[in-house]
Order: C-alpha cells, then sequence, then structure tokens
C-alpha cells in the first residue's frame, strides 16, 4: 500500500499495489480521503491513517502596532468569523460532526482525524474516521494506544507546553478517541512518547529564562480519568541548564534519557510505580546520544556526536556502547569516532540499521572539511558523503570496511539487509556489498 499526500490541496490518496510479481507490479485500486497526511501505523493488518486540516479563513492582520490599526484588523476578524461556514472551518473532513470532538485543553483549530483501514482493502476507510479539534504534532502509537502530542509556545506561561490526545486501537475497530491533557515542556521526538497498559509516559524540556529558572526536563507518567489524561508522577530536574537529546523506553519499567549542554549526562529512570518513578543511576560522558538502541537486555547503543566538554562544540561522530545491566552505575564501555563527520541516523532513526543476526551496525555519514578559502563554495559543504560500519561484540565496538563513497548530491540515504547481501540506498540508486566482508557486488541506478 503506498499512501500519497497532495502538496497542494488537503487530501490523501492511498494507492493499493500488487507486488507479488516484483517484475510487473500492479496498481490494484486507489481512495482518496481529504486531509494532509502526517503519518501511520499498522498493527497486524489494520491501518491507522492521520491526516490533518487546517481553516481556510483568511483573517487580517494589523499593518502596524498602533491602536486603531489593531482595531481595524479585529473588527474586520469578528466579520470573517461571523460569516464563515463550517467547511471554512473542517474543509472536507472524513468525519461527521458526531464523530468530531473537542479537547477541553484549546489545542489549536486545525482538525485531526484518524481512520481506520484494513491494508487489503483501503477503499473502506471513508466510514471509520474520528476527529479532533487541535492542531497536528508527533504521532506515537502502541498495539492499544494512538497519541497526538503537539508542543506549542505559551506565552502566558513563558514556556512549551504538550498537548496529549489518545485514540483507543486496541482491536480491528474502528480508532475511538479516547482522553487529552497537557504538560509543560515540549517533546524531542516520538521516543519520548510511550504507553503500556494504560499509561503514559512523555518526557519533556521547560526553556529556561533569564530572569528566572533554567532549563530542565522532566518524565511524566499519565493515566486516563474519564476523558481527562492526569498527571500520576513525575521525575523533575533533569539536565539543569540543558535539554533533551534522545529518549528510549526500554520496558514499561525502565526508561533511558539523554540531556546535553556541554556533557551527556544518560539517567536511567525506573518507572515500575508509575505514581513515584525515581532515577537509578546516572552517567556523565563527552557529547550526546541522539539517537538510543537497546542491544539485548544489558546493553545500550547511542549514536549521537563527541563535543568539546568546555565549550559543547560538536567534534563529530561518535557511537557509544553502555552496560546498563546495574542501573545505578552504568558504565561507558566502548567507544568509535570518526571526527569531523555527522550521520542522518542522529535526526532519522530509519537511517539506522542493526542486524542482531551478526551483531552488525549501518548508518549514512556526511564527512566536514575546515573551510580553507571562504569564498570557494566547495569548502563550505561537505566535501564526501558514505556509509560506516562496525560490528557489537560483547562489550566491544569494533570499526568495519567504509560503504563507499560518492558526491555529496548523492550520499547515502537508508541501508537494508536482504538475506547476505547489504543494500545502500543513495538519490541515485542502489549499492549493493556482501554483508559478512562488504566487498561490493556492483549497483543498480534508478
Amino acid at each position: 500500500m503506498v499512501i500519497v499526500s497532495a502538496p497542494t490541496s488537503p487530501s490523501t490518496t492511498i494507492i493499493q499495489v500488487d507486488v507479488s510479481d516484483p517484475v510487473a507490479p500492479q496498481i490494484l485500486g486507489s481512495h482518496t480521503i481529504s486531509g494532509q497526511y502526517e503519518s501511520a501505523r499498522m498493527v497486524q493488518g489494520t491501518v491507522r491513517l492521520v491526516t490533518s486540516a487546517e481553516p481556510t479563513l483568511r483573517f487580517q492582520y494589523p499593518d502596524s502596532d498602533s491602536w486603531w490599526d489593531r482595531r481595524r484588523a479585529t473588527t474586520a476578524n469578528r466579520e470573517i468569523i461571523t460569516n464563515s461556514t463550517l467547511s471554512q472551518w473542517v474543509p472536507g473532513s472524513v468525519a461527521d460532526c458526531e464523530e468530531t470532538v473537542r479537547p477541553a485543553q484549546f489545542s489549536g483549530f486545525g482538525t485531526v482525524a484518524v481512520t481506520t483501514m484494513q491494508a487489503a482493502n483501503p477503499a473502506e476507510a471513508s466510514s471509520s474516521s474520528v476527529a479532533l479539534v487541535a492542531s497536528p504534532g508527533t504521532i506515537y502509537a502502541s498495539t492499544d494506544q494512538l497519541v497526538v502530542a503537539g508542543s506549542e509556545w505559551q506565552s502566558e506561561a513563558n514556556d512549551y507546553a504538550t498537548n496529549l490526545h489518545t485514540f483507543d486501537i486496541g482491536s480491528t475497530a474502528p480508532a475511538e478517541y479516547a482522553a487529552s491533557g497537557q504538560v509543560r515542556g515540549r517533546i524531542v521526538d516520538q521516543f519520548a512518547l510511550s504507553e503500556s497498559e494504560g499509561i503514559i509516559r512523555v518526557a519533556t524540556t521547560s526553556e529556561g529564562q533569564w530572569d528566572g529558572p533554567a532549563s530542565s526536563s522532566t518524565l511524566f507518567t499519565l493515566a486516563r480519568d474519564g476523558a481527562d489524561l492526569t498527571v500520576l508522577g513525575s521525575v523533575e530536574d533533569l539536565g539543569v541548564t540543558e535539554e533533551i537529546k534522545s529518549v528510549r523506553y526500554l520496558s514499561p519499567d525502565l526508561a533511558a534519557v539523554v540531556t546535553f549542554r556541554q556533557t551527556d549526562p544518560l539517567y536511567l529512570i525506573d518507572t515500575s510505580e508509575p505514581a513515584d518513578p525515581v532515577v537509578r543511576g546516572e552517567l556523565k560522558i563527552d557529547g550526546y546520544s541522539a539517537y538510543l538502541h537497546p542491544i539485548g537486555d544489558d546493553h545500550l547503543l547511542g549514536i549521537g556526536q563527541d563535543a568539546d566538554p568546555s565549550t559543547g562544540i560538536e567534534q563529530g561522530l561518535q557511537a557509544s556502547l553502555f552496560d546498563i545491566s546495574n542501573l545505578a552505575n552504568p558504565e561507558l564501555v566502548d567507544q568509535l569516532m570518526w571526527p569531523g563527520a555527522s550521520s542522518l541516523a542522529e535526526s532519522d532513526h530509519h537511517a539506522f540499521t542493526y542486524w542482531p543476526q551478526t551483531g552488525q551496525a549501518f548508518l549514512p555519514t556526511w564527512t566536514y572539511t575546515p573551510m580553507v578559502d571562504p569564498l570557494a563554495e566547495e569548502s563550505a559543504y561537505p566535501v564526501m558523503s558514505t556509509g560506516v560500519s562496525f560490528t557489537i561484540e560483547g562489550e566491544s565496538l569494533i570499526e568495519g570496511a567504509p560503504l563507499g563513497t560518492s558526491a555529496h548530491q548523492e550520499g547515502i540515504e537508508r541501508t537494508m539487509v536482504i538475506g547476505d547481501t547489504l543494500w545502500t540506498v543513495t538519490a541515485n540508486g542502489l549499492n549493493h556489498y556482501q554483508l559478512d566482508t562488504l566487498r561490493p557486488l556492483g549497483s543498480v541506478n534508478w
């Protein structure tokens, strides 16, 4: 199934493709629903498609900050609202009014819809949607709950707040709106969210104020109380003066949180008692991990940046292996570094591949060189894009062969393992390698 969102209109098309014959794939049908595509999740063949739409009203803005201009704009906008129609507020909504919910906490003027469909028959989607009056945000889903989380600045609090909206998706039936709530601070990505047995965990960072408290982070636990998500407990003041760089929930009882400003504190937080989560261990290293990946039950791999401990200036890509078997005393057991490099995996986890059968890990990299001549355009850009590999053996990281080089316009974006072959995906095509030796086998151009 392929999902295509039209960039010029609020509509999304679902295309069903038969790929049983790779040489001759066939389009079996398509179905278009209203709304801009945001994300989708599939659990055992049931797809939850999240779309959004913003009001099409054209409000007027004051020409200046003068009292007269602001009053004129306010009067005009009140008239626009008075004369507005429902279709302007919820353009082409896929849900009926009876299936559209307004949360108690204001969450924006947009509309977020969750459409349920079966992967084998997406045409049935049109009658299986529920909508919420809210702005779109980060999408997370467990097997039972789908969460829409939107972080927005609140001027009265001089800080961010994150609105959380949950939908029940525990069966193949259409998704149902469950509850909403709000916590202070902003989230870094979908890994800041978790749900298990009705308990939602969310890690946020609150902004520091020049004349008030410094920035810090909090891990909250929440549970549903009717249509409200209420806070059960929290761990506060994580990484004072710092911000969250990565989060990974390793089990319903354990969370790993990395904050950073100049050094990287890794916090291990026990959430087995949702009303009383506690920090069990902490470890500081130079730099930070922007993505965390569990390796078995006792180890954690971090992908991020080395940094100068006195300034926080990034020095290059690093992979860090942590032993977390003793929660009270996590240890850094090995590291690899690639000076001057960075990786797409730091911001997009899809770019990281770990193959547990062989213990190998692969990720694309950019390598920068110092700017020698400010007037020379090429010296200001990455001069090489490639991929790096390493193998995790026990508590050691063993660097493997590089995955080739190319001009920076043709950089590696994804890696994947098929059988005993490693494939890299670039803008120009595919390259494949023998998995055990990483010997190049050839390439396929688009």
